[in-house]
C-alpha cells in the first residue's frame, strides 16, 4: 500500500512540510477540542440561610422574624420540622402609589401553635431558587422579650421576667444588660443558648447583685453554652450581663437568654 505524504503549499520561505506536530502540541489541540465540545451548563444560585432573628418564640403567639443570607430572593415562606409552626411573608401597608400589599424583603410572620411542645425545631427558607439549608428555631412555653435597642449599660438594662426568654443579637464591642427583680434567697437559673441555635457567638454570662458586685460568671465554648444557677443573697434589682468573648456583633452572633426560677435538673 502506498503511503500518502502531506506537503505544505510552496510559498515564500517555505517550500516543504516541516513534519508532523509534536506530541505536546497535539495533546493541547485535542484538549481544547474536548473542552469546546462540552455544552455550557448554567448553575442556579443556592439559597443560604445564615440567621433567623429572633431565633424562636412563645407557643400560641406570632413573631415577626428577619432572615439573612445570600441568594434569598423572593422568599415565599419558611418550612418547619413541626406542622404546628407556619410562616407567611410580612406584607407592607398599601399606599396611594402602591395600593397592592407587597411582601417586605427578608421579613416573615411565624405563627406558633399553642399545642407545639417546647423545644428546638428546624427551619428552612423557600426562595426563588429553591429551598435553603436549615437553621434552628426555639419554641418556649414562657414569654419572650425581643431586644429592640441597645442596653449596653446597667442603667439602660432591659427589664425581663424571671421566668422567660430574651432574643437578641450582639453589638460589636458592647455588652447587653437585663434587669431582674429577685427576692433574698431566691434561686435563679440563667442560660445563654448559642451553640444549640447555630450561632457563631461565644457567650460570656454574668450576674451582678444590687450593690454592683458580680456574684456569678460563666463562659461558653464552641461546644457548650454557659449557665448560672445560684440563690441570690440579697433582694432587689439584679443585672444579667451578656457579651461575645471576641466582642463580635451582627446577624450571625445572636443568642437566647433563658431565665427560670423553677427546679432545674442537670
Amino acid at each position: 500500500m502506498q503511503r500518502l505524504t502531506l506537503r505544505a503549499p510552496s510559498g515564500a520561505g517555505c517550500d516543504r512540510w516541516a513534519g508532523p506536530p509534536s506530541p505536546r502540541r497535539l495533546a493541547a489541540v485535542l484538549a481544547l477540542a474536548a473542552i469546546a465540545a462540552v455544552p455550557a451548563v448554567a448553575e442556579l444560585p443556592q439559597p443560604l440561610l445564615t440567621a433567623i432573628h429572633p431565633a424562636g418564640g412563645q407557643r400560641g403567639t406570632e413573631v415577626t422574624v428577619t432572615i439573612a443570607g445570600p441568594d434569598l430572593d423572593e422568599v415565599r415562606g419558611l418550612l418547619f420540622s413541626h406542622p404546628g409552626i407556619v410562616a407567611r411573608p410580612l406584607l407592607a401597608e398599601p399606599t396611594e402609589f402602591d395600593p397592592e400589599p407587597r411582601p417586605v424583603p427578608g421579613k416573615l410572620v411565624v405563627a406558633i401553635g399553642a399545642d407545639v411542645p417546647p423545644g428546638i425545631y428546624d427551619a428552612a427558607a423557600v426562595a426563588r431558587f429553591g429551598v435553603s439549608n436549615v437553621r434552628a428555631f426555639a419554641v418556649s412555653a414562657t414569654p419572650q422579650v425581643v431586644k429592640e435597642k441597645d442596653c449596653d449599660t446597667p442603667a439602660a438594662a432591659l427589664a425581663v421576667p424571671a421566668d422567660g426568654a430574651v432574643a437578641a443579637r450582639t453589638t460589636a464591642a458592647k455588652a447587653d444588660h437585663y434587669a431582674l427583680e429577685l427576692a433574698a434567697g431566691q434561686r435563679i437559673h440563667l442560660e445563654v443558648w448559642c451553640r444549640r441555635l447555630d450561632s457563631r457567638m461565644v457567650p460570656v454570662l454574668s450576674l451582678v447583685d444590687p450593690s454592683g458586685r458580680e456574684i456569678a460568671v460563666a463562659r461558653g465554648t464552641r461546644q457548650d453554652d454557659p449557665f448560672i444557677d445560684v440563690a441570690v443573697p440579697a433582694a432587689g434589682r439584679h443585672v444579667v450581663r451578656v457579651h461575645d468573648l471576641f466582642a463580635s456583633g451582627g446577624d450571625e452572633t445572636f443568642y437566647r437568654l433563658v431565665c427560670s426560677t423553677g427546679p432545674w435538673v442537670d
